[in-house]
Parts: C-alpha cells; sequence; structure tokens
C-alpha cells in the first residue's frame, strides 16, 4: 500500500505548504510539498514497491521542473502527468495481494485456523534425474495440515517463489513482484498438527510447467480448512527455477528432458512428473509410520491428486500408473503421458476446463502452437472420457481463462477475464472439495450443487465426448 500512502501524504503535505505560504506562490508551495513527501518516498524506495517509489519521486521531480521552469509548453506539462500514471499503473495492475477466508462448504468438521508447515528435500535414487547428466532425482516438497494455534498467527506469502514464476512466465523482472511477500498467511512454518478422530486424507498437488507449488495457495488453505493434508511438490526441470539445500540450481525450461532423446515430447515429460508423484506418495507413507510429526495423522490409503494445466496432465497420468490413488481433479490441463492413452483411469474423474480456453483450441485461435497441438487436446480429452472406467465428470467454467484456478486471479486484474478475484478462488476451490467430499468421504454433496449456487458452470457426467458433445451420459 506504500504508492497509496505516498500519493496521500504528497497530498497533504500539498495543501499544508499551501495554507502557510499561500496561493500568490505556487511554485514554493508545491515544492515545499514534495519536499515533504520526501520521507515517505525514502522509506517506499527500501520496500517491496521501491521502483515504483523511484517513479514517483520521478513524478514529483518532473513536477518541480515544469513549475519552477520560466518556459513553459503544453508538452512539457505533460511529463509529470505521464511519469505519475507510470507510478500509479502497479497499485492498479498489481494490488495488494489479500487470500480469501475458505467460503465452500466443509464437511469434515475438522476446520482449524492454522495450516502447518512442513518442507522437505526428498532424493529418489532409483532414478537418474533426465535434467541433470547422471545425478539422482530430486524434488522439494511443502507438506501442509491442519495445524494448532490462534488465527492470528501468520508467515509471510511465498512471494520470492511466485515471483520467480512470474517472472520466468511473463518475461517480466521479478522485482515488479517483490511486495507479494508483504502478504500474510495463516500459515506457520513446524506447527503442531491439529488433533483429529481420524488421519487426514492426503492430496498431491502438482504446479503448471514453469510455476511453483506455491501457485495455489487459496486453494491449499482450503483444503487443510476441510481437513485434508496437501503435499505440494516442485518438479526440477519443468517447475520454476528451483535451489537446493547445497545450493545447486535446477533452471526451469519448456523443453523435454534431454535424456529423453531428440524425438521426447510432452508425454516424455509428464512421465518424469508422475513418476515424481509416486514417490512422493512414497515418502508421504513413510512420515505417517515414522516418528516425526505426521506420525499416525495422515491417511495414505485415501489418496487424491489434484493438479493444474500441466499438473493435471501429471495428475491423470499419475492415476493411470499408480492404483494408491483414489480421486483425480484436472484444472485445465491439456493431458498428456503414455500410461494416460495405454491404459485409461480407473479412478472418478473431475475436469475443469476454461472457456477461454476452449475458445483458444478453436482452429487459427492461436499462432504460437500448430493445429497439431490442438487436434490432440481435443481427442486426447474425448479418448480418456470414452474410456473411463468410473465416474468422469466434465465442468465448463463461463468467464474463465487459464489462470482463474490459480492464485494469479488474485494477482492482477489482467489475469482474469469475466470473474472477479473471489468468484476465482471460490469456484475453484468450492469445485475440488465437493467432489473430494463425495468420493472419498461419501459426503452428500455434487457439483450439481455447485452449479446450482454458482452460475456460468455447464456440468456434464459421464460424457461420451466433450467436443461436440450434447451433454448426454454413455
Amino acid at each position: 500500500m506504500w504508492i497509496e500512502i505516498m500519493a496521500a501524504v504528497a497530498a497533504a503535505a500539498a495543501a499544508t505548504a499551501a495554507l502557510a505560504v499561500g496561493p500568490r506562490r505556487p511554485r514554493t508551495t508545491v515544492l515545499l510539498g514534495v519536499l515533504a513527501a520526501l520521507p515517505a518516498l525514502v522509506a517506499a524506495a527500501s520496500g517491496p514497491r521501491a521502483p515504483a517509489a523511484l517513479v514517483y519521486a520521478a513524478a514529483a521531480g518532473a513536477l518541480v521542473v515544469v513549475l519552477l521552469s520560466r518556459r513553459r509548453s503544453p508538452v512539457l506539462a505533460l511529463v509529470p502527468v505521464v511519469v505519475g500514471g507510470l507510478a500509479l499503473a502497479p497499485a492498479v495492475v498489481l494490488p495488494p495481494l489479500e487470500l480469501p477466508a475458505p467460503s465452500s462448504p466443509q464437511v469434515s468438521g475438522a476446520a482449524s485456523p492454522v495450516v502447518g508447515r512442513l518442507t522437505y528435500e526428498w532424493t529418489d535414487r532409483s532414478r537418474d534425474d533426465p535434467y541433470l547428466d547422471g545425478a539422482p532425482r530430486r524434488v522439494l516438497v511443502d507438506v501442509w495440515y491442519p495445524g494448532t494455534g490462534g488465527p492470528q498467527e501468520t508467515s509471510p506469502y511465498p512471494g520470492d517463489a511466485v515471483a520467480g514464476a512470474l517472472s520466468s512466465a511473463l518475461g517480466a523482472p521479478a522485482w515488479l513482484f517483490g511486495y507479494l511477500s508483504q502478504a500474510s498467511t495463516p500459515v506457520v512454518a513446524d506447527a503442531a498438527v491439529a488433533p483429529s478422530a481420524d488421519p487426514y486424507p492426503v492430496v498431491l498437488y502438482s504446479p503448471g510447467n514453469g510455476s511453483t507449488r506455491f501457485q495455489n495457495m487459496a486453494l491449499v488453505g482450503a483444503l487443510v480448512a476441510d481437513g485434508y493434508v496437501v503435499v505440494g511438490v516442485d518438479h526440477p526441470g519443468t517447475a520454476a527455477s528451483l535451489t537446493f539445500a547445497d545450493g545447486s540450481t535446477v533452471v526451469g525450461s519448456l523443453a523435454p528432458p534431454p535424456a529423453a532423446g531428440p524425438e521426447a515430447g510432452e508425454d516424455d515429460i509428464i512421465d518424469v512428473r508422475a513418476e515424481d508423484l509416486s514417490f512422493v506418495l512414497n515418502q508421504v507413507e513413510a512420515l505417517s509410520t515414522g516418528d516425526g510429526p505426521l506420525a499416525g495423522r495422515v491417511d495414505t490409503g485415501t489418496v487424491a491428486v489434484v493438479g493444474h494445466s500441466y499438473g493435471g496432465a501429471t495428475a491423470v497420468e499419475t492415476a493411470a500408473r499408480d492404483d494408491r490413488v483414489d480421486v483425480v481433479v484436472a484444472l485445465d490441463g491439456t493431458l498428456w503421458g503414455t500410461a494416460t492413452f495405454r491404459d485409461g483411469i480407473s479412478q472418478p474423474l473431475l475436469y475443469v476446463q476454461a472457456t477461454g480456453t476452449v475458445a483458444l483450441m478453436e482452429p487459427g485461435a492461436r499462432t504460437d502452437l500448430d493445429e497439431e497441438y490442438f487436434e490432440h487436446a481435443r481427442d486426447g480429452l474425448d479418448q480418456v472420457f470414452a474410456e473411463a472406467r468410473s465416474d468422469a465428470t466434465y465442468v465448463l467454467v463461463e468467464g474463465a481463462n487459464h489462470y482463474t484456478f490459480t492464485d494469479l486471479a488474485l494477482l492482477s486484474p489482467l489475469a482474469r477475464d469475466g470473474l472477479s478475484a473471489e468468484e476465482s478462488a471460490g469456484v475453484t476451490e468450492d469445485l475440488v472439495l465437493t467432489y473430494l467430499d463425495q468420493q472419498l468421504r461419501g459426503a452428500d454433496v455434487d457439483v450439481l450443487q455447485v452449479a446450482a449456487r454458482r452460475p456460468g458452470l455447464d456440468v456434464r457426467s459421464n460424457p461420451e465426448s466433450i467436443f461436440g458433445d450434447t451433454g448426454s451420459g454413455r
């Protein structure tokens, strides 16, 4: 909020100076006002909004130059207006982040105001990392769980990790998102596990390509509040750049793993990520039977996999490979993977898609990807639904785009289409929690109930196909 504070201080200082000096000396009045606002500018220049603060200082300086200049021109007079507008832009385009409180119905009765967090670096010595020549595969993992403590206990939003992912994805400087670290979350590292009558079910979470395990903290908070343990996984090579405890860094890449050979493609990427999730589930099982804080508190016999974008494809591929998975949720992800199309899936599936994504899949809608890619996206989704051996539900969200189902919809209006930030977070958590509670806990809830209270949802139960389908069940 530094930009808004600086503007208010500058205005108040200018008004005070005007009263003191009088209207006959306007140049001196403005100069005194700007000087009075300098402390706020200096303070802000040391914070996360520092670049914008410096632009504000430039705007103030330009205004002084114009007013003290003996020669004035309309062009010169526009300088402070333009520079000041540039300074205000970040506050409009990137407003302060506020994670919404969980809003969807909760059935567990285990709601906790605190989200506990444990961070792990796990090494799978049975696999070589295809992105690193000969090195064993490592993953970075956060485990979030219902914790104990007061609602006043918070920790900073993982702004550095999210800023790095946004910088990689958007090509924007990371400092532009530095303010994110000023937001708070109800996450407390190493908090005691909240008591419960039964162990908590497990949700493995896989983020999108080039992203971070922290990309859906609003959804994480809602899941934990409903009594789930959420395990967020960063996949080296396709995550944003990762730094491990030994200081080594793996830079994210959109390319297939080099070790997969010159003919490698998206299937190879998803195969590696699915193997990551199965390995992580092995480690979570070890946590549940060990002597650590989660011993006996995690129900590894009740497991969901949730993912967004490439993470959605990873979730489906993991379900096709690993029968320990009980239910899968894919949020707007083109499906890839060897087992997905060879074996299909037997677990219940919720696939959520944005109307904005469907529009981009139309022939000629995009030029950066060829038609073959979108043909696969359409045909692949149709095949998975046609061959599904359990409940398969498709939900099309009107007014949504690819990033509606992530925290990015909360970060900037540029990442939203027809839905507000609150609607974006609300529809995502409502659909995911409802489906998981129904499938894992036998709750008397259904995504049709979500559609009844949230307009703009097209729900299709067990469609034979998606594209060109009328919505009739098979």
